[in-house]
């Protein structure tokens, strides 16, 4: 995903990274590019029903560990519009890349 802009909207692609590790270490990680991409990313995860439907798509995955993007649309720190784009499971052995 490539950031940009549309008219006068940045157009951002926040990532929330979750994984758990053998030792059960919860790690959980927000990154975006500008202020209105972690905004927005927060303001989702504020609503429960958006905490229910990340639930219910992780569920079918065979981990708890899993990667998401969200499209935020917005200027300067307000958000417009906001949508989950992708969301995958974490396949590879998180305890080999993140030690105790």
């Amino acid at each position: 995903y490539k950031c940009k802009s549309d008219g006068f909207l940045s157009i951002e692609y926040p990532t929330i990274t979750r994984f758990i590790t053998a030792d059960n270490r919860n790690f959980i990680s927000f990154m975006s590019n500008k202020d209105v991409g972690s905004i927005g990313l927060l303001k989702y995860l504020s609503e429960p029903e958006n905490l229910k439907y990340l639930e219910q798509l992780t569920e079918q995955f065979s981990s708890p560990n899993f990667k998401a993007v969200l499209e935020v649309k917005g200027e300067g720190q307000t958000d417009f519009e906001l949508a989950l784009k992708d969301i995958a499971p974490i396949t590879i052995n998180v305890n080999e890349i993140w030690p105790k």
